[in-house]
């Protein structure tokens, strides 16, 4: 949708009128995933933080069972894990694979 392709290329001032004309924040793509995954998996932080900013939801998942904090994990943002761990995502909560995203991080190399 015009609300992910906003997210993956950082537009914030398309974000916010998307959101104040009615887009669904939380809407997911085909992939089962946000606007906010998407800007986490792209390692866009700045529009990830904005997005958290203007509500959206952590608690999604994606097609492969993975949480925002799976996929922060796995990019290595100190600060976007610690922001999603406020907002009480779930630190043990696992994807399809049995990953939590401790496990996430550390496949990564972080």
């Amino acid at each position: 949708t015009a609300l992910h392709i906003a997210a993956r290329d950082r537009h914030h001032s398309i974000i916010r009128l998307l959101v104040e004309t009615g887009t669904d924040i939380n809407s997911s793509n085909n992939l089962q995933m946000t606007a906010l995954q998407i800007a986490i998996t792209s390692a866009n932080i700045t529009t990830a933080q904005y997005l958290l900013g203007l509500g959206a939801d952590v608690s999604g998942r994606t097609s492969s069972g993975d949480t925002s904090l799976h996929l922060a994990a796995r990019v290595g943002d100190v600060s976007l894990v610690e922001s999603l761990l406020q907002r009480s995502v779930g630190l043990n909560a696992k994807n399809h694979c049995g990953e939590t995203a401790l496990h996430a991080a550390v496949t990564a190399g972080h």
